[in-house]
């Protein structure tokens, strides 16, 4: 009998909000070391480390900032698909199959709600709508297209939130 001791690991950084995908290798996770899943920005999306049958899964929620631990036992873990939560109802990572992650990413909503309390698409809080202006600022900045008449070409663009 062969085990695929290799999951899907699922997970937004808290930093950046990329939605990440990292390969979980079960059979070094249980040799008692963590491992750390770190983002494209540098910040740790993730750490897991096994030990006794367990699975302590660490993450930082994106949506509320805190710190989550989970533990996990190994049947958990080798379910197809197994979704670990906030404390306030969303989503914080993804478990699984390769299968069903790919599925998911496929699938998944950016778990910030894309409407106001009125049916208005809220511009403010929308991720999607956010990290396409962050991509058009960015190209922008490639192409020499944002620049000062003072003649400095250093410019730092800074996003406020209330």
């Amino acid at each position: 009998m062969t085990i695929d001791g290799c999951r899907s690991l699922i997970a937004r950084c808290h930093f950046c909000g990329r939605l990440r995908e990292f390969e979980l290798n079960l059979f070094e996770v249980m040799k008692g070391d963590r491992i750390e899943y770190i983002c494209k920005c540098g910040e740790i999306v993730a750490s897991v480390k096994g030990t006794n049958r367990v699975v302590e899964v660490e993450a930082t929620c994106f949506n509320c900032g805190d710190r989550h631990i989970y533990n996990l036992d190994l049947p958990t873990i080798f379910k197809d698909k197994t979704m670990l939560y906030c404390i306030h109802g969303d989503r914080l990572c993804f478990i699984g199959s390769k299968e069903a992650g790919k599925n998911l990413l496929g699938e998944l909503d950016t778990g910030i709600d894309d409407k106001d309390e009125n049916g208005e698409m809220d511009y403010f809080n929308n991720f999607k709508i956010f990290s396409r202006i962050l991509g058009i600022l960015y190209s922008m900045k490639l192409e020499n297209k944002i620049y000062c008449d003072c003649g400095h070409e250093d410019i730092n663009i800074e996003l406020f939130f209330r």
